[in-house]
């Protein structure tokens, strides 16, 4: 069992500081401990923010071929081989209490420098615009609110696409194929070891995968096209889990 956390850092860190440690230790329930410790270097030259690594997002146009000097696409979750929990069958899901939640992970990579547009402040309303979600909700497929394959507005270059269709809390069916990169959370950049940006999106999955019958995996596809409409892809075919609920997988705390 794989557990995955995530957290998009919106605090601020001492003007002084030129580097820093992020150290991890996780105890099971048996009190054995796991432990890691990053060592990571702080932008200068008035760089206070990943989004200022980034341009603004634009339309673009991924053409379906793979080009060569697109980013580079790695999904880092899920891992390969595993088993997802597929969420309930019959009725909605109602996260947490029952879906399939497990983390999908998106990183790529502008070796090619074209720009890679995100917001990651998002165009949220009210309390919502300051929480740093890229949550388009309103553009992912709906035969009555949006019947067209939507993008994601705070990241126009994100399509990410499961091989079964999924059902959404509310009911909505997505079609098999259909652009998930709307219903992604949150998005953040950094410069790599070389100076390269890389921009990575997540998102946990709180619908249900409706897996024809005998279907014992699902294709998940990420494409990222750039500002320059230049595109990358990769593809994990991962395995089902028979435990329904991602939940179930762990303890209660």
């Amino acid at each position: 069992m794989t557990l995955w956390l995530g957290w998009h850092v919106l605090e601020s860190l001492p003007l002084d500081t030129n580097r820093f440690n992020i150290t991890t230790a996780v105890v099971d329930t048996a009190g054995r401990i796991g432990f890691d410790r990053v060592s990571m270097a702080v932008l200068r030259g008035g760089i206070t923010s990943g989004q200022a690594l980034t341009p603004l997002p634009i339309d673009v146009f991924d053409d379906g071929i793979d080009d060569a000097d697109g980013p580079e696409v790695t999904m880092i979750a899920p891992r390969v081989p595993s088993r997802v929990s597929p969420g309930p069958q019959t009725g909605n899901p109602t996260p947490p209490a029952n879906a399939s939640l497990f983390f999908i992970q998106v990183a790529a990579l502008d070796r090619s420098r074209h720009g890679i547009g995100v917001s990651e402040n998002g165009q949220g309303t009210a309390a919502r615009s300051v929480l740093g979600t890229i949550l388009d909700g309103s553009q992912i497929q709906n035969p009555i609110t949006h019947p067209s394959n939507g993008t994601n507005r705070n990241f126009p270059g994100l399509n990410v696409t499961f091989d079964v269709p999924l059902r959404q809390p509310n009911g909505n069916v997505v079609p098999a194929g259909s652009n998930l990169a709307p219903i992604f959370n949150v998005a953040g950049s950094e410069l790599d070891a070389d100076g390269y940006v890389v921009t990575t999106a997540d998102w946990v999955v709180g619908g249900s995968l409706l897996m024809p019958a005998g279907k014992r995996s699902v294709t998940i596809t990420a494409r990222v096209t750039d500002n320059a409409n230049r595109t990358r892809s990769v593809s994990h075919v991962v395995g089902i889990s028979p435990v329904e609920n991602g939940q179930n997988l762990t303890p209660a705390p």
